[in-house]
């Protein structure tokens, strides 16, 4: 795989314009423009913008819950894929699980996603439920998939 030189950093409202291109390319149902809006502004919400040099290549955003970290986009832009976008922004997220309260971080993936499948199985997600008929507009079923940092101790 050859060698890009990401940046990550927060997400703002001037990003919104890039973000809703590689949304628009990624999803036969793309989050509106209004959608993205207020989960950039949402307090509990953490998204992420992957640049390489000047050109926003990815995003991520997340739901920062009580007691985990719910993914609910991670998103490479069509001519950036197979290049390690995503897999840099989740081996960040995963280094940084431990400077902060979560020890979770959890994701539904769509069934016939393989290439995301594959990539979170890889950096030790597993899968832990199946959800039939998950989404709304396709008839597939989601694996509800699970990072976990430090197992509960059934001793405490």
């Amino acid at each position: 795989m050859d060698h890009f030189d990401y940046q990550i950093r927060k997400m703002t409202l001037g990003d919104l314009p890039a973000v809703l291109e590689m949304e628009r390319d990624s999803f036969q149902n793309p989050w509106s423009e209004d959608d993205l809006k207020r989960m950039i502004q949402w307090r509990r919400c953490a998204g992420l913008l992957v640049k390489c040099n000047a050109t926003p290549v990815g995003y991520m955003l997340s739901d920062n819950e009580e007691d985990r970290i719910h993914l609910l986009r991670i998103v490479t832009a069509p001519l950036w894929r197979r290049r390690g976008v995503a897999q840099h922004v989740l081996k960040r997220l995963v280094e940084n699980l431990a400077a902060c309260e979560h020890r979770r971080i959890t994701v539904e993936i769509d069934e016939s996603n393989l290439p995301a499948l594959n990539l979170f199985r890889k950096l030790g997600f597993r899968a832990v439920e199946i959800r039939k008929g998950h989404y709304d507009d396709a008839p597939d079923d989601a694996y509800f998939m699970e990072y976990v940092l430090v197992e509960d101790d059934p001793w405490e």
